[in-house]
């Protein structure tokens, strides 16, 4: 699975952290779509700001179409308080597409969690634990080809992303909050993709596209498999 971001950061010389990298074409429609992630931070979620303004604590999926757009989504903590975000940016179109994020206050490192961004057209929104997060109706949609884009889950620039990730989905129609509650990483008549990492040492990829001729997303080499706090791979 090799979603978004990563191509701007290969672009701009700098590294990636452990990564599960997937092929956009097959598993993400960018007119309409859902991304689901279970997952457990592992870092210390409020640390001591001291006299900073931000600190990112960690991160969980980039997504970038070249001269289009770049997408990328984490936790960052801020004197008012931590947010969950989705960073947003189109190249040359000042305010094209805007941030969508929420605060939380309630979290703890080691505690499992289900984040879901839905798009469809210019609506984006998130989904933290099957409640409604940001919304933001953008001045533009998602678009540009995907052909060579790659969705990247985990970490960039070299940094470990902070998480142990239990499952993805990715879907072709932007899920409703009845279905995102208490929604499970299964298959079913909307799903493009869908892969576990809570079975001990191996991935298993239920359902994929299969058009890059991948058979489940890449994992790269500093990532692992771990059986606590929970299982999952370790990013």
């Amino acid at each position: 699975m090799r979603l978004l971001i990563l191509l701007t950061v290969l672009a701009s010389g700098l590294a990636c952290g452990a990564v599960v990298e997937y092929p956009a074409p097959g598993n993400i429609d960018l007119d309409e779509g859902t991304m689901e992630f279970w997952f457990t931070p592992t870092k210390e979620l409020y640390p001591p700001l001291g006299d900073r303004k931000f600190i990112g604590v960690f991160s969980l999926f980039n997504l970038s179409v070249p001269e289009e757009f770049h997408a990328s989504c984490g936790w960052g903590l801020k004197p008012d308080g931590a947010t969950l975000f989705i960073s947003m940016s189109a190249p040359g179109r000042d305010k094209a597409l805007l941030p969508v994020g929420t605060h939380v206050k309630d979290w703890k490192a080691g505690e499992a969690h289900h984040v879901a961004f839905t798009w469809k057209g210019r609506d984006m929104r998130m989904f933290v634990d099957g409640r409604p997060g940001g919304t933001r109706t953008q001045a533009v949609p998602f678009s540009g080809g995907i052909a060579r884009a790659r969705l990247l889950v985990g970490g960039v620039e070299g940094r470990p992303a902070g998480i142990i990730l239990h499952a993805v989905r990715f879907s072709q129609v932007a899920r409703s909050e009845a279905m995102l509650q208490n929604a499970q990483p299964e298959p079913d008549l909307y799903s493009l993709m869908v892969e576990r990492f809570d079975k001990p040492g191996k991935a298993q990829a239920e359902q994929i596209s299969g058009l890059s001729g991948e058979k489940g997303g890449t994992v790269s080499k500093d990532a692992q498999f771990v059986e606590a706090p929970r299982p999952g791979l370790a990013l």
